[in-house]
């Protein structure tokens, strides 16, 4: 049996950025690696088309309303709205869909998955051969910042290339992962301060 080559493969980004697409204190970012998502038992919630940006307001409500739990987890105390996982299953939706209507090739489809502490959502498109740029959160450079932020969002993130497809995923926790509070936390006290 031959290797699979979607799997384990490091998506190369630019030497000095494969550990911190942006800087913020000691705390790591994952990196997009190339690879497939943990073979975990899921449980299928929705696969939608997306039809170009204008479809994406349909599939947001779509995905949105099944994205609940029935007992939904405690967020730590005086938490920032983007510490809700449906807010973050929302963004990481907005930026992974968003990269395929701009840069990938219909048919582009959309994915969501959930296990008993954290959501699946892939993206699929037609464009295999179309590079993922991942930027940094601040910075001058054009482009790339929508990864950097599907990154601070997911406990973990990959794409991989089958039958011609590429697929991107991220894994969102139900918890908000620690870098995520940290970057609010900064982004909060620079606000109140008028940094």
């Amino acid at each position: 049996m031959r290797p699979d080559p979607g799997r384990g493969e490091v998506f190369r980004v630019p030497p000095g950025r494969a550990r911190r697409p942006y800087q913020s204190g000691s705390v790591d970012i994952p990196i997009l690696v190339r690879n497939r998502p943990p073979d975990l038992i899921r449980q299928q919630l929705g696969a939608w088309p997306l039809n170009g940006l204008t479809g994406m307001a349909a599939v947001r409500e779509s995905l949105l309303a099944r994205c609940h739990r029935e007992v939904p987890l405690p967020l730590p105390a005086g938490s920032p709205v983007m510490a809700e996982v449906a807010r973050r299953v929302e963004l990481v939706f907005s930026e992974l869909a968003g990269n395929a209507v701009r840069h990938g090739r219909p048919p582009i489809s959309v994915q969501l998955a959930c296990t008993a502490d954290a959501w699946l959502l892939s993206v699929s498109d037609a464009a295999p051969e179309q590079e993922l740029r991942v930027g940094r959160l601040a910075g001058d450079e054009p482009g790339g910042r929508g990864l950097a932020l599907v990154l601070t969002m997911a406990a973990q993130a990959g794409w991989y290339v089958h039958e011609g497809r590429k697929t991107v995923w991220a894994e969102v926790p139900d918890q908000p992962p620690g870098r995520l509070l940290e970057q609010l936390r900064d982004v909060g006290s620079r606000a109140a301060t008028g940094d």
